[in-house]
């Protein structure tokens, strides 16, 4: 499946999406229920013209996707089920290691490492850095 039309998961951090009151509210709530968070983006994104999202940083990341549906194989399913795609995910400074620092270059890489074998998992390309 090739997406016609992709946005980034921050586009659902707004809290006035989830009758939140602030942003950390939102990561709070979606931190406590990851399948609830997820199962509401990927059906208001099945329910538009949108067919791909980018992954991004917490709760609309990789960690958040594993913990709502356990492997990035069952993520997949639940995203192709919609008729949705992964198109790319993007580290954020916020979850990734530090890279300003030359001694965290072994932890930069296994975390890349990770990113780009979830992503070929859920048949994306591309690793936002």
């Amino acid at each position: 499946m090739s997406p016609r039309f992709a946005t980034d998961v921050v586009t659902f951090h707004h809290p006035g999406f989830w009758d939140l009151d602030s942003a950390d509210a939102v990561r709070a709530w979606a931190a406590d229920s990851p399948d609830r968070f997820w199962g509401r983006v990927l059906d208001t994104l099945a329910e538009t013209e949108v067919t791909g999202i980018e992954l991004t940083f917490a709760p609309g990341g990789i960690d958040s996707a594993l913990g709502a549906f356990g492997s990035a194989e069952a993520f997949r399913r639940e995203l192709a089920d919609r008729g949705l795609a992964v198109v790319s995910a993007f580290v954020a400074d916020s979850d990734a290691p530090d890279w300003r620092h030359g001694g965290n270059l072994p932890a930069i890489v296994a975390d890349a490492e990770r990113r780009a074998a979830f992503l070929a998992e859920v048949g994306a390309e591309v690793l936002v850095a």
